[in-house]
């Protein structure tokens, strides 16, 4: 090339940065040519080398590496210039017109290259090396020789352009379906016969041009018809290859019933497995065709998982997912839901492994597998565990309730899935109570709620209009599932589906129920609930309840869940597959069946007559006991040891001999089964055991327990035994039983603390086996008989005193006693005049309660409890009814016949004549319990008489056999003594007994402590008594009243218990220390008690609305003194004082009567033309008074007729009144009289005494002056005290506070464990960087700009808060010297005029000022040293920090 030429480019290149070199014949480029580039234009960006000669490229042209763009078109080049990868910038190459016929490896380097020209060459074949091309979105490889594009191209994820026409193609790969960028392709003049169906996915894509290819019908005719309907052809045809895919893969499933059964498969991938092992707290969740699961606790590790299975319905195989992005850390108890729109699973809250409750959301690509967390707006939940989310619509999910710290919730979240934003609506309505673990469905516009569980387990159903936003409790009737929890709820038609969940019990529900007729509950078209319809007898048709057959076993290793109109279930094992179908998880327990089946096509439960009556409690229970008899607490449950069976067969021979001996006597409750159906002797079912609460050791409280504690339910045959007798173990954790099951766990409460006890069977009036008491009256009300006996023994067994006062003598008037005589001759006369209406009256009540006499009179068996005298200074002997906590004497009980006893030492059969059936409460008092005696009880094991050592030598304690002092008892003193000496020569010629008594089979009883202070089931208990009921609540725990109420008595003044007379209640653990609150509602009358610690030191309280106030006060709680003060509202108040200084004892006040407010006139006007500020609202005109009285005790430093008693000021009148106590042998006091002017009247007693001076009188004048105006003040500050005092209880009511008494070491221990663990937490979760993050980080590293922007950030926050401590510090410094100064100043000012005690103060003043002074310098000047190091510190901590590497490795 020509010099000047070459100049002229250069010059040109010099000041565009484009060297145009193209037709200039160049062979090569030399160095010496790249060189002078360089120096001529060091920032070149384009090199046009465009029709010339070359073959290859200098290595020198790296030294340009500014070039962005190379132009290399028809040249000569067959290979490609591996020196073009180390150009740092190079975005744009072009090769058209060349020979290349390959491109090797090296081609891959090209990091930031965007578009690439390979037109015009022989290229066969495309390097799958493209594919690293991250950056490229253009390239034309159109005219060359290619006859297929690699796999790999699909991964370049920039590439929008692809021109490949006039080529050899046969197929595109599948992978240009998942370039989503792609806007542009051209693949014509091919030999295309199809193209893939995943392309049909490019929704960006604008310009297809499949012209001149060999396109097989229907695809060509599609892509004639234009490029929308092409693409909608391909996304149908890849569904239809998928299906046949499916099709072909799928597997063949088992027909069970209505059922398809199909064996799991499990995955096979290298060094993973597969298997979905059991585990509890984890999410199932159904999307598409596959199901999810994630989390949860394993069952056979009890460690919290965060891996994710697949289950393909397709394929019905387990595959265990590798993860990527932000993967959630291991939880259970979260919840999750699936997105179909997007194709994303949506996990949000649960416990992680350090047990912290979490609000955190993830989101899944169920496409790529990829987590993230989303930023999150709006209002978001707080942390809790075991809620429910579910779909409302296709951008809406709803999550509903779970359980937080220390709370549960009801409260309802939308979720926006386009911002992520949630939002908490305002719903009006009957919400559902606060729960966990609900179930929920959308049908249209109604959202159900069902079950769940708070502090029990619930089976309500509530539904939400989300058109009204309104919460409504559904009405339903026919056969209601029963209380569950972790169910699965679905809406099919117009029909609602429940399956699954726990029970009560915590066992596995195998119950399907259908609720048809939601059609009544849809929405008219102004969005209100349409109106129930009404049936032919009036009463409104409700959905109802039916019962289908699942047509399933019970697998107690099952999880269900619904898909659309199928239930699914996942199961361990399989009779009909060959699986092994096992209740014990073991290390390689998963879940290896799947079930499904269309939920139309199971038919609703056939019941008979038994099933469709009411189901016996217990019989459930003993039913979930064996269908879970794995989770029993001993293998002795399941079985016979030796010892027992030996003794069984004892027994056995022992009925025997009974029934042949004894052919009419009802047969013997020896040897019942258990709760898993084994037989156990009676005996060894009790379990003596001392509990660790104090509140049992004493028999009266422990019984009270036993009849709160445990429910009481009847036998469902009253004339028959029981069929299983449980254990008291799972009597106390069901917290129910039968008469039998509650003596059984009293006996073991009563000789566990050392109580002689003995469970006593018999029979009872249809009352008390009912438990019926409202016959009854409450019986803490009334003043026990025995009690009464007691203290006249005691009054009539003291000694006369040997002196004696003697008592005055009662005066009688004998006229008042005749004319109180003919009054009660006259009354009894009326009386007996009347007609019998009254009478009648109350029989036809005492029938209609009664409804008619019992026909099984006599023959209803019942189980109560005896305590026999002897040990634990029990006097008497005396029975226990285990349902009601009442205790009676063995002769004034109300039993009607003894069958036989036991207790876990022996079973004793009655044989006394007239005292076993058919008795009345007479015959049972000369019953003997002499249990040795052989003739009145047939003893099973020949052992010795428990009661023998407390006989001998106690006779006299003992007289009666029954109690002392018994009317009609037998003198069991002899009778002992004969028994005594009978079995005494008996006993000479006995051997050692012939079987010893087995152990109890019964594990150790144990309540928890929280279940302990439930008290009663479910934390609440209602007992109904004549014209009274009596509620019990839970005084700790989760069940406890919000407001403290521990107890209730409501009193009612008609037997109905319509009208309420007095209301009692008891409160605990209250923070304002009230303790009873009295309510008489007839008389609008409210008295309330208080503890000592309460606000003003209020004692008791009583208000009478509208009329009057009496307030008592705890004396030493006050500074004034106050004991009473009394209210007349608006005129009067009085109050009473004790040990005040100044000897007040009594304050009076009376008020004139508050005249009517005149009408408000209108504001005034300013010239303005601005309304005046009006006053306050809240200020009350004060009530003008009429006179104050206030009496004084007598002053002993003077004569007390010198001493004021009494001083009245008539505020009215303007006078003042004194008078005086009595002086020594008087009876009347002086007294003064005075008015406003000054003037007074002066009443003196003792004549001779000479009259106080004028100047005297002018003085206390004076003085009383200043008295009235400090009694009105005084009188004043009670109004506002008094006021005061009412709004501080009526905040108090509003926000109730409890707490826990400081003695309760248990609970205290309890919260303090829970604090300290809460805040380890929050230690641990502190990330001192997190503020100073960048938002979005996405899974990759920080660059070295962000990471030193992150370094910057957190220096400059440590620098300003260290600058902001110097300042404050400083800041006092300045304020303490300021102040030193000024009290200087002001000291040599007025040091002339100071006293001693004010230089002393000064001087004191001066001392503490410097001491100050002198700390805050230190503090000062500390701080400045540490500081320095501590802004070193951090500064070391960031750079040792992994997240800011790159600060070190950049």
């Amino acid at each position: 090339m020509e010099g000047d030429k070459w100049k002229a480019k250069l010059s040109d290149c010099k000041k565009t940065g484009k060297l145009n070199l193209s037709y200039a014949e160049l062979t090569e480029i030399s160095p010496a040519l790249i060189h002078q580039i360089k120096n001529s234009a060091p920032n070149i960006t384009e090199l046009d080398l465009r029709s010339n000669q070359l073959t290859s490229l200098p290595e020198e042209l790296t030294e340009l590496r500014t070039l962005r763009s190379v132009k290399l078109n028809y040249n000569k080049f067959t290979t490609f210039p591996p020196v073009l990868t180390n150009l740092p910038r190079l975005t744009s190459l072009e090769m058209s017109g060349n020979q290349l016929q390959a491109l090797d490896d090296v081609f891959g380097k090209l990091s930031v290259i965007k578009e690439i020209d390979f037109s015009g060459n022989q290229l066969a074949q495309l390097n799958p090396c493209i594919s690293k091309l991250n950056t490229l979105n253009s390239i034309n490889l159109e005219n060359n020789l290619l006859t297929s594009l690699p796999e790999e191209i699909g991964h370049m994820r920039n590439l929008s352009r692809l021109d490949m026409s006039t080529n050899r193609l046969y197929h595109l790969p599948n992978s240009l379906g998942k370039l989503a960028p792609l806007s542009r392709i051209d693949v014509s003049a091919n030999n295309l016969s199809m193209v893939p169906p995943s392309m049909g996915h490019l929704k960006g894509l604008r310009e297809f041009d499949l012209r001149y290819n060999d396109l097989k019908e229907p695809a060509k005719s599609k892509y004639e018809e234009g490029l929308h309907k092409f693409l909608e052809f391909l996304r149908e045809e890849e569904e239809r290859l998928r299906q046949e895919e499916i099709e072909r893969l799928k597997p063949v499933g088992t027909e069970v019933g209505s059922w398809l059964e199909y064996r799991i498969k499990v995955g096979q991938q290298d060094g993973i497995d597969c298997r979905c092992y059991l585990r509890s707290g984890h999410s199932l969740t159904v999307g598409g065709n596959k199901v999810y699961i994630f989390g949860g606790t394993l069952t056979h590790q009890g460690t919290k998982s965060n891996e994710l299975f697949i289950m393909n319905q397709d394929r019905m195989e387990w595959s265990k997912v590798e993860q990527h992005g932000s993967i959630p850390p291991a939880r259970d108890g979260h919840c999750a839901a699936y997105d179909a729109a997007r194709k994303q699973l949506i996990v949000f809250g649960g416990r992680n492994q350090e047990k912290k409750r979490l609000n955190d959301m993830h989101v899944l690509d169920t496409k790529t597998m990829t987590w993230r967390r989303p930023n999150m707006d709006g209002t978001v939940p707080s942390a809790r565990e075991y809620g429910t989310f579910l779909p409302m619509s296709g951008n809406t999910l709803c999550l509903f309730g779970g359980h937080g710290a220390g709370q549960r919730f009801n409260d309802l979240h939308y979720l926006d899935l386009e911002s992520f934003m949630w939002m908490q609506p305002t719903i009006a309505g009957s919400a559902p109570s606060p729960r966990q673990g609900a179930a929920m469905a959308v049908l249209g516009d109604l959202l159900f709620v069902h079950g769940g569980r708070n502090n029990f387990v619930l089976d309500d159903l509530f539904c939400m209009n989300s058109s009204t936003m309104t919460w409504m409790e559904v009405q339903t009737q026919g056969r209601t599932p029963p209380a569950r929890h972790g169910h699965v709820l679905t809406c099919v038609g117009n029909s609602l589906y429940i399956y699954g969940g726990q029970d009560e019990l915590s066992g596995v529900s195998n119950n399907l129920y259908r609720l048809s007729g939601l059609d009544l509950l849809q929405t008219q078209k102004d969005g209100k609930v349409s109106t129930p319809a009404v049936g032919p007898s009036g009463q409104p048709i409700r959905p109802e309840w039916s019962e289908i057959n699942p047509e399933m076993l019970t697998n107690v290793c099952r999880v269900a869940c619904f898909s659309g109109d199928y239930l699914c279930s996942f199961q361990v094992g399989s009779a009909s597959l060959g699986l092994v179908v096992g209740s014990e998880v073991t290390d390689e327990t998963f879940w290896d069946c799947f079930k499904t089946t269309l939920v139309t096509d199971l038919q609703e439960k056939e019941l008979d007559e038994a099933s469709l009556k009411p189901q016996n409690a217990k019989k459930m229970r003993i039913k979930h006991t064996c269908e879970n008899i794995g989770a029993v607490p001993r293998a002795s449950f399941r079985g016979v040891s030796a010892k027992e069976a030996l003794m069984l067969e004892y027994v056995e021979n022992f009925r025997l001999q009974f029934v042949e001996l004894y052919p009419k006597r009802r047969p013997l409750f020896l040897f019942p089964p258990n709760e898993c159906k084994v037989n156990k002797f009676v005996c060894t079912t009790i379990r003596p055991t001392q509990l660790p609460f104090t509140e049992l050791y004493d028999f009266d409280t422990c019984i009270r327990f036993v009849a709160d504690f445990l429910k009481y339910e009847i036998l469902e045959d009253p004339i028959h035994y029981p069929e299983h007798l449980p254990a008291p173990y799972s009597i106390f954790l069901w917290q129910a039983g039968d008469c039998f099951d509650l003596s059984v766990a009293l006996v073991s409460l009563l000789t566990g603390v050392g109580y002689d006890a003995y469970c006593v069977v018999g029979y009872a009036p249809k009352p008390v086996t009912m438990n019926n008491q409202s016959k009854d009256a409450v019986p803490f009300m009334e003043k026990p008989a025995k009690e009464e006996v007691k203290v006249d023994k005691v009054e009539r067994s003291d000694k006369p005193v040997k002196y004696s006062i003697r008592q005055a003598l009662v005066l009688e008037s004998q006229f008042i006693n005749e004319q109180d005589a003919k009054l009660a001759e006259q009354e009894a006369a009326q009386a007996a005049e009347a007609p019998p209406a009254a009478a009648e009256e109350d029989e036809e009540d005492v029938l209609d309660e009664d409804d008619g006499p019992d026909e099984l009179a006599g023959k209803r068996v019942h189980a109560w409890v005896l305590v026999v005298a002897g040990k634990r200074e029990v006097a008497e002997n005396f029975f226990v009814e285990p349902s009601t906590g009442r205790t009676y004497t063995c002769n004034g009980s109300p039993y009607e016949g003894i069958e036989f006893i036991w207790n876990h030492t022996n079973f004793w059969v009655n044989m006394q004549e007239g005292t076993i059936n058919h008795l009345g409460a007479k015959q049972m008092e000369g019953i003997s319990w002499d249990l040795k005696n052989p003739d009145k009880w047939e003893f099973v094991l020949e052992t010795q008489d428990p009661l023998e050592g407390l006989r001998v030598g106690h006779s006299d304690s003992n007289d009666a056999g029954d109690g002392e002092g018994t009317e009609g008892a037998p003198p069991a003193p002899a009778e002992t003594t004969e028994d005594a000496g009978a079995d005494g020569e008996a006993g000479t010629q006995k051997t050692e007994q012939l079987l010893d008594m087995p152990p109890s089979w019964v594990p150790k009883l144990i309540i928890p402590r929280e279940v302990f202070d439930m008290r009663c089931p479910k934390g609440v208990k209602i007992t109904t008594y004549e014209r009274s009921t009596y509620e019990v609540f839970a005084m700790f725990g989760e069940c406890a009243r919000w407001d403290g109420m521990v107890s209730r008595l409501t009193l009612f003044s008609d037997k109905a218990r319509s009208v309420v007379s007095e209301c009692r209640e008891v409160y605990a653990r209250r923070k304002d220390k009230l303790r009873e609150r009295w309510i008489f509602p007839l008389d609008d009358t409210v008295t309330e008690y208080f503890d000592p610690g309460s606000s003003f030191g209020l004692k008791e309280m009583t208000t009478v609305k509208s009329k009057r106030r009496l307030m008592h006060f705890y004396e030493s709680a006050r500074l004034d003194g106050l004991v009473t003060r009394e209210e007349e509202f608006g005129l009067k108040t009085v109050e009473h004082f004790n040990s005040r200084d100044d000897r007040l004892v009594y304050r009076s006040v009376t008020y004139e009567p508050l005249q009517a407010k005149p009408a408000t006139p209108p504001p005034a006007v300013a010239p303005t033309g601005k309304a005046k500020r009006p006053k306050k609202k809240n200020e009350e005109p004060l009530q003008p008074i009429r006179k104050m009285t206030e009496k004084y005790t007598v002053d002993k430093t003077q004569k007390p007729d010198k001493s004021v008693a009494k001083r009245t000021f008539y505020v009215s009148g303007d006078q003042i009144r004194l008078d005086f106590h009595y002086g020594k042998d008087k009876i009347t006091a002086s007294s003064r009289h005075y008015t406003k002017e000054g003037l007074s009247h002066i009443t003196q007693v003792d004549p001779l005494e000479e009259k106080p001076r004028d100047a005297v009188l002018l003085e206390e004048w004076q003085k009383l002056v200043i008295a009235e105006k400090e009694c009105t003040q005084a009188v004043r500050d009670v109004e506002r005290e008094t006021k005061d005092l009412i709004l501080s209880r009526g905040k108090e009511e509003q926000n109730i506070s409890l707490v826990t008494p400081y003695y309760d070491v248990v609970r205290v221990k309890q919260e303090e464990s829970d604090d300290e663990s809460n805040d380890v937490e929050e230690k641990v979760e502190h990330d001192y960087l997190s503020p100073f993050m960048p938002p979005v980080i996405g899974g990759r590293k920080l660059s070295r700009q962000e990471a030193m922007d992150v370094r910057e950030k957190c220096l400059k926050a440590l620098k300003d808060r260290l600058i902001e401590r110097a300042n404050i510090i400083q800041a006092r410094h300045d304020e303490e010297t300021a102040a030193l100064a000024k009290r200087q100043a002001n000291f040599q000012r007025d040091r002339d005029q100071m006293t001693r005690a004010e230089e002393e103060e000064y001087e004191r003043a001066r001392e503490e000022s410097i001491f100050r002074i002198h700390i805050l310098e230190q503090r000062l000047k500390r701080h400045e040293e540490q500081a320095l190091q501590k802004y070193y510190d951090l500064d070391s901590k960031l750079r040792n920090d992994p997240r800011l590497g790159v600060l070190m490795t950049g």
